[in-house]
């Protein structure tokens, strides 16, 4: 591990687990059965559901990741400093796009990223949540890409376990909520103005996932240029959404051309962690699970640089 900016790894293990993170380098040192093996075990750890909640913890924040990308040296330094390290937080919250357009400089890229999240996950069931963007949701809305599926085949020759991350994916959730009054996904929410908000999550409607994974913020350089046509999110429909959710404040991902940018009054955060777009900074988030979260702040965007790439083994 390269040296940290925040701290050193591990700093302490605070949350009793039976099961370690895997090392990213290692799954080209295994076989496909033992990656399935592996995936079977951490599918038993948590339910399949479209929504979690995340309850209030006095004194204690969240850190929010966006977009990641197969930059998995990224999300390995991450987890080294916020939930490993000495300054780890009571929740790891990562936004989705876990997957597709890796760095060439990191073979296998998607595949390691996304066993190493889901190895968080399985490790710390109570701590880590990961919600689907839309590169999750291949199988209902197809984002044109299949990383995983091809580097499973450099690795193995076939690819079932690519089909298994699938799996894996369509069992988390859509959308996060904390009770300090947060509202999480990776692009939008709902845009109905009537019914139940978390039945329309759970009925993952084509509307409602096009709405929830793949949706722009009016003003955006990316408003309307993804091919979909849906109203995009505005002060307007944000605020309706906000009221009928009984959350104050938006934290989302999906767009490097906002990233760390505050909008619609602070209601509204961007964030984004890959350097697949490194023009868009190393961002994150930080939102506090005690009490209620009426604005977002300055004090809630933090930005660090890139850690270095690690160095590839001759």
């Amino acid at each position: 591990m390269s040296p940290t900016l925040l701290g050193g790894f591990p700093g302490g293990d605070v949350t009793a687990r039976d099961d370690r993170p895997i090392d990213p380098r290692e799954i080209s040192s295994w076989d496909g059965t033992e990656a399935l093996e592996r995936l079977d075990r951490w599918a038993e750890r948590w339910p399949a559901r479209a929504l979690e909640e995340l309850p209030s913890a006095r004194g204690a924040e969240a850190t929010v990741l966006g977009d990641t990308h197969g930059d998995w040296p990224t999300v390995e330094w991450l987890a080294a400093q916020f939930l490993e390290g000495p300054r780890s937080t009571a929740r790891w919250i990562a936004l989705g796009d876990f997957v597709d357009r890796t760095p060439p400089s990191l073979p296998q890229g998607s595949l390691r990223n996304a066993m190493y999240l889901l190895s968080l996950k399985a490790a710390y069931p109570d701590r880590v949540t990961l919600l689907r963007g839309n590169h999750e949701t291949q199988r209902r809305i197809p984002a044109g890409m299949a990383s995983v599926a091809d580097e499973a085949r450099e690795l193995w020759g076939v690819a079932p376990v690519a089909e298994r991350v699938q799996d894996l994916f369509d069992r988390l959730p859509l959308a996060a909520r904390t009770e300090s009054g947060a509202y999480l996904a990776h692009a939008g929410f709902p845009m109905a103005r009537s019914g139940d908000w978390r039945a329309e999550l759970a009925a993952e409607s084509e509307r409602v996932l096009l709405e929830v994974v793949w949706n722009d913020v009016e003003g955006s350089p990316a408003c309307g240029q993804r091919g979909i046509e849906q109203e995009p999110i505005r002060a307007s429909n944000l605020e309706t959404f906000l009221a009928r959710s009984d959350c104050r404040v938006f934290l989302r991902g999906h767009d490097p051309d906002i990233a760390g940018q505050f909008r619609f009054d602070r209601r509204l955060l961007t964030v984004h962690s890959t350097r697949v777009f490194e023009r868009a900074g190393l961002t994150l988030a930080r939102l506090p699970l005690d009490g209620a979260v009426a604005r977002l702040s300055a004090s809630s965007l933090l930005r660090l640089p890139f850690p270095p790439l690690p160095t590839r083994r001759s």
